[in-house]
């Protein structure tokens, strides 16, 4: 992390935490590295079972990243779980599907953003940004 918790437009981020739910260890490994240098306290995890334990135990997390595509439990179950629950947080859905579709409903309420895989970590840290900007102004 760097010293002045800071993302690269110079937004402080100290205390939003991004949870990560995709099954790639890599993908999750390489974004918590590049989430928390950038300021972001970061809750990451392989298994979208563990995941939802984690929010159901209490964590409290202000934006997702979560795969379409898994083995225990896809993006489209994931969701409906939270919807279930009464939760609601914003979503950045990725995937490597052509069509997103096939797997959740890209028009959800939750699904605040769309990243195709590979991405490219700027634009998966601008699409964070203008989320937490504009979480940041609400509240205000």
């Amino acid at each position: 992390m760097r010293a002045d918790s800071s993302n690269q437009s110079g937004k402080h981020v100290d205390g939003w935490t991004v949870m990560l739910v995709d099954d790639d260890e890599a993908i999750v490994d390489t974004l918590r590295d590049v989430l928390e240098a950038e300021g972001y306290r970061v809750e990451a995890f392989t298994d979208a079972l563990l995941a939802l334990e984690r929010l159901r135990a209490g964590v409290h997390v202000d934006m997702l990243v979560l795969d379409c595509v898994m083995p225990t439990m896809d993006g489209r179950q994931f969701m409906e779980t939270l919807d279930a629950e009464g939760r609601s947080l914003p979503i950045v859905l990725v995937t490597a599907l052509s069509d997103p579709g096939f797997c959740v409903d890209t028009r959800h309420p939750l699904v605040t953003a769309l990243i195709n895989k590979p991405f490219d970590l700027d634009q998966l840290l601008e699409t964070l940004d203008s989320l937490r900007v504009r979480r940041s102004a609400r509240a205000a």
